[in-house]
Order: C-alpha cells, then structure tokens, then sequence
C-alpha cells in the first residue's frame, strides 16, 4: 500500500518531469490537456496502482488513486491564487482522504507548485457559492482553517448549514458587521461594486430575466429558501431586494387550470407557471452555468432540464404546500411536463 511518504515523493518527480516540457509549452498549454498530461505521467510513475481519471468531469479531486487525490489547476496570469472547489464538495470522488494540487502559473516564467490541497486554502469567496481560495505562497499559519480556529478535516465533516455558521462569524468579526458580498463572480476576488441596484429601480423587463435566471438556477426558492439565491443576485449583478420574497410570492392562493380541472394551489405556482415558457430555455442555453450552479453534469438538455424539474417538485413537496382539488393532490413535477407540453417549449 503506497503511504504518504512515498507519495510525496512520486509527486516531486511529477514536478521535476512536468517542468521538463518547458516554459515555452508550459505557457501554451490549455487547462484540460495539462490535466491530460498529468494523469499520464502519474500512470507511468505508479503502473502498478489503479488511477481514476475522466476527461471533462466535475470529479474533485480530478484524479483519484486510492486514498489520495490530485488537483490539478492552471492559471493564465503570473498569479498563484485561483478559485478552488466548493465548500460543499458535493463531488468529492469516494474514498479519497488525503488530496494534493499540482497547481501551474502560466504567466511571467512558467512554474509549477505541488502542495497538500489543505495547506494552501488561505480564504472563502462567494461567486454563487462559497468557494475556496486557493493560494500555493500561502503562510503556514495563514490558511482558513488556522483563522476560523479548525482543521479541514473537522471543517469537511460539518453539514453545510453549519459551516455557513462558521464561516459568517468569522468574517462578520474581520469585517466588523458586514458580511463581505461584494466579489468577482468570475475570479472569486473580493471587490467593491461601483454601484448596488436596487431590484425595486429595474426595468420590468430585467425584473423577468432576474426571476428566471433565480428560479431556474435555485429551485428551493419554491419553498421560500432565498439565501444562495439573494447572495447569487448580489455577486453576480449587484443587484440588493430587501423584499425578495415578493420575486415569488406575495402570499395568498390561486387557482389554475390542469387537464381541464381547475386547481387551488399557492401563490408561488402562478408566478412560476408564468415564467416557464422562459426557464425551459434559460437552462438549455445556460446549461453549463446550471452545471457549475447545481454541481452536476448532463450529457443533454433534456436531462439538465428533468433533474431540474425533479428538483424543483422536491423543494415544494420540503414547503408543506399543496396542489388540490376537493381533497385531491397532484404533484408540481406533474404539472410542469403538462405545461411544459402545451406550450411547446
């Protein structure tokens, strides 16, 4: 069995090897054939070890060997901080205890460190969720972990709302009372807008995009669940509802149409059966974002677009509502595919 020790040194070799392409091919090189490179060459430096690897996945880390992962992440600039994984790691591959980063700076003269994953986790950004930072020049007592008094693997174990806990006392006490929204939805940078938009000063038209874009991307806003969804509207449009709940429901009861029967269900349903005709292709042309979002991969729109609506019938199942009719109930899931056929989308 391949311990620690010697695995560290497979990977200082994997260092040595890959810094033997050159500066040259090292700063050409695109993100998905470095990771191709990599996993090659850790084949050939652990024949006798079974290495998992598939081109395009969202795996974390990207190539599994046992206990241990590698991640492999390049940047562009003469940089050594990027965006890392999510808090969540909700696709974390199985088994794997113990992850290292093979991480390359293109820019300036092409380097390469090779560092345990945990020792270079120097902060959280939020772009639509939180997400590590990653940065290899880290100080030894300057990771995360260190400022928010815990180890990673503690950390890890922690269900996700407790981790939120966690997370915004610490940073509500750096920043003494303000939860810091403002970042890069892009670079996972913290930075300050030049401006906030209110929700209540956009345009009807850009109102409707905002709605789709939320209840496409977060289906438990059907169940009045705003927090990813609010932070989400903050980071990546600067746009601030102090009555968010009012994008989706005023509160009340409609009735609706369904197979010929007429229905009584929450407020909710109206505002999304109202903009169904514009989620439907929101996520067929955003399905990578909704990837990224969900942290799941579809091999095609339409499975993209079932997970959503499987999803979605979950989260208002969570609520306690209902859909009825002299006491009889139908699910969400059921309704959607029948407007979703009779409006042709």
């Amino acid at each position: 069995m391949l311990d620690e020790i010697e695995f560290k040194k497979i990977l200082e070799q994997l260092r040595t090897e890959l810094l033997e392409l050159g500066s040259k091919r090292l700063s050409l090189i695109g993100e998905t054939e470095f990771e191709e490179v990599v996993f090659d060459k850790v084949k050939k430096l652990l024949p006798e070890h079974e290495i998992f690897y598939q081109k395009g996945s969202t795996s974390f880390p990207d190539i599994g060997i046992g206990l241990y992962g590698v991640e492999v992440k390049t940047v562009k600039g003469d940089s050594w901080v990027s965006t890392g994984n999510s808090i969540n790691e909700g696709t974390k591959r199985w088994g794997v205890e113990k992850i290292y980063i093979v991480f390359l700076k293109k820019g300036g003269t092409p380097d390469i460190i090779v560092k345990k994953y945990e020792d270079c986790l120097s902060d959280i950004k939020v772009t639509h969720m939180p997400r590590y930072e990653i940065n290899m020049c880290v100080a030894e007592k300057g990771t995360i972990f260190e400022k928010i008094k815990t180890t990673y693997e503690k950390f890890i174990d922690l269900e996700i709302p407790e981790k939120i806990r966690v997370l915004r006392k610490y940073y509500l006490s750096r920043s003494e009372g303000k939860y810091p929204y403002w970042v890069d939805p892009e670079s996972g940078e913290s930075v300050t807008p030049m401006s906030v938009k209110s929700y209540t000063h956009l345009s009807p038209s850009d109102k409707a995009d905002k709605i789709v874009e939320l209840f496409s991307l977060f289906p438990e806003v059907i169940r009045g669940e705003y927090d990813e969804a609010a932070t989400y509207l903050l980071s990546k449009h600067s746009v601030f509802n102090k009555s968010f709940r009012d994008m989706f429901s005023a509160g009340g009861r409609i009735v609706f149409d369904y197979k010929g029967g007429t229905y009584n269900a929450p407020q909710v349903i109206s505002h999304l059966l109202k903009y169904l005709k514009f989620i439907v292709p929101f996520i067929k042309k955003r399905k990578s974002l909704c990837e990224d979002v969900w942290e799941k991969k579809f091999d095609n729109d339409v499975t993209a677009i079932d997970y959503w609506i499987d999803k979605i019938g979950r989260e208002f199942e969570l609520s306690g509502e209902k859909i009825s009719r002299n006491g009889e109930r139908i699910k969400l899931n059921d309704v959607i595919r029948y407007y979703i056929e009779k409006l042709g989308i």
